[in-house]
Order: C-alpha cells, then structure tokens, then sequence
C-alpha cells in the first residue's frame, strides 16, 4: 500500500509504502526517472517513508 502526503506550500511530496527494501528502492528510481523528482530523505528501514520533492507532481506523467 503507497500513502501519499502532500504539502503544496513547500511542493514536498512524502510516500511511504510497505513493500521491500528492494522494492523501495526500484520504486524511488521510477519516481525519479519518471516524474523527474528529488529524494530529500532516504528511509533507514524498509517500512520508512521516502520524502520527495517535485516542480510539478505531474511531469512526466
């Protein structure tokens, strides 16, 4: 399950998920490949959140 939270005053993006490690990590390189996103904060355990930030949410979409 991927939760999205959303700040639009500081275009920050957070998604926390429950998959892998692995599968963290493959999906971190979707969000930046496709959505052309910057990580701002990196989970220390699987079940952590990644913190993202976005020009435009939907770039690349």
């Amino acid at each position: 399950m991927v939760k999205k939270y959303e700040n639009s005053e500081t275009k920050r993006v957070w998604w926390y998920w429950s998959f892998t490690k692995h599968g963290s990590h493959a999906l971190a390189k979707i969000m930046q490949d496709k959505f052309r996103c910057k990580i701002l904060s990196v989970p220390k355990q699987a079940n952590h959140g990644w913190e993202f930030s976005f020009t435009n949410p939907f770039e690349g979409a």
